[in-house]
């Protein structure tokens, strides 16, 4: 292996003292190398690699299981975590708060599937639902939208958000009706301070756990090893990579192994991984890693979602499903969302019915959904969520 020497500063040496010295080193090995147990490196085709670093993992821990090289789907976790998201908080500017918002039924209550809107974090949507195989989700490139932007007033018309969203051209059938889906079941985080501790990442590594690596990209990253050049920029790009090993064999020049979305790397004996230096890691902002995954399973409540034409014999229409219930019911207990009887928010959302294709005549739609699905119109007056 060949790997460019670089120079161990002052700034480095007290990392290492206070952060490899001191620790229970002697107990851990001087190397952990687990890309064997990776799937091929993959290229983000969107500013998604926060959902890259998350999918790696997920691939790592069911290869470990048995199922193989498995290529999962990012677009899929990326687009439906905004396509099942339901937008209730109310915006200071361009923040969210804690307060709620009561959408009327005619306005835009859900994101529009664009890029990421950052509605998600980590492993949020891997674990809201599962995701099928890249071959089950081709997700074309990203469209233009066809008015000016999302600030024009169109987008404020959630009849006109879903016809975007759940147009088929976007969302494939074959994604919503694969015959397998994968699914985080539970993630440890570490103290946030551990995304910066050599010690805290090699312990976890050592485990036999990848490492989910949120950091500033920052320093010389041109090199084989990449580097801490300068303070981190708070308003700066972030990043996040998968930490799959260290090597600090010679104590001079110790590295983390990564697994990156850019595509690979030519450093020389990294098999197309990135190497970053241990002093690099003062850019960490955030760690997590997979400590249990779901056995794959059928999904039935996807194939619901779309446009459909809804008759009955009292009623005729438009009905969108552009959300499954109980999804976001995470999101409202940890936000308190309450009710006006002060209890936490049950999400019952199907999507929204328009009487005789009207969209004058629009009704919030409740219900629930198992082999099919029933419905609770509700008046388009009340409440967003009853």
């Amino acid at each position: 292996m060949k790997i460019t020497r670089f120079s161990i500063g002052p700034a480095a040496l007290g990392l290492l003292a206070a952060g490899l010295l001191s620790s229970g080193i002697a107990s851990r090995p001087k190397l952990i190398d687990l890309r064997k147990q990776q799937t091929p490196l993959r290229l983000q085709t969107r500013s998604n690699c926060f959902i890259h670093a998350t999918v790696a993992a997920m691939e790592a821990v069911y290869k470990r299981a048995g199922y193989g090289d498995l290529d999962l789907s990012e677009l899929f976790s990326d687009t439906m975590g905004e396509v099942l998201f339901l937008e209730y908080c109310q915006m200071d500017g361009p923040y969210y708060t804690r307060k709620m918002r009561v959408p009327g039924a005619r306005e835009r209550e859900t994101p529009l599937a664009l890029d990421h809107a950052m509605t998600v974090e980590s492993g949020s949507p891997c674990m809201i639902f599962g995701i099928p195989e890249e071959r089950y989700a081709p997700f074309p490139p990203l469209a233009g939208l066809p008015s000016p932007g999302l600030k024009d007033p169109y987008w404020s018309n959630q009849y006109n958000v879903s016809a975007y969203n759940l147009d088929p051209q976007r969302l494939p059938l074959s994604a919503l009706t694969a015959p397998l889906y994968y699914r985080i079941e539970s993630i440890q985080w570490l103290p946030k301070d551990s995304a910066q501790a050599p010690e805290a990442l090699e312990e976890v590594l050592a485990q036999g756990h990848e490492v989910i690596w949120d950091f500033k990209q920052t320093g010389e990253i041109t090199g084989d090893v990449w580097q801490y050049t300068q303070p981190a920029d708070p308003t700066g790009p972030g990043h996040r990579m998968l930490l799959v090993g260290y090597n600090r064999t010679d104590m001079r020049n110790p590295y983390f192994i990564a697994k990156n979305s850019w595509g690979p790397t030519r450093t020389p004996g990294a098999d197309g991984f990135t190497y970053i230096s241990y002093d690099y890691l003062r850019y960490g902002e955030w760690a997590s890693y997979i400590t249990k995954v779901e056995p794959p399973r059928p999904w039935p409540g996807f194939k619901f979602l779309g446009r459909w034409s809804f008759e009955s014999a009292l009623l005729r229409g438009t009905l969108d499903i552009y959300h499954l219930p109980a999804m976001m019911e995470k999101v409202f207990k940890d936000n308190a969302f309450l009710d006006e009887t002060g209890r936490i928010i049950q999400d019952r959302r199907l999507g929204a019915f328009y009487r005789n294709g009207d969209l004058e005549q629009a009704y919030r739609v409740n219900g629930n959904i198992s082999d099919s699905f029933s419905t609770v119109p509700t008046n388009p007056h009340e409440p967003a969520l009853t």
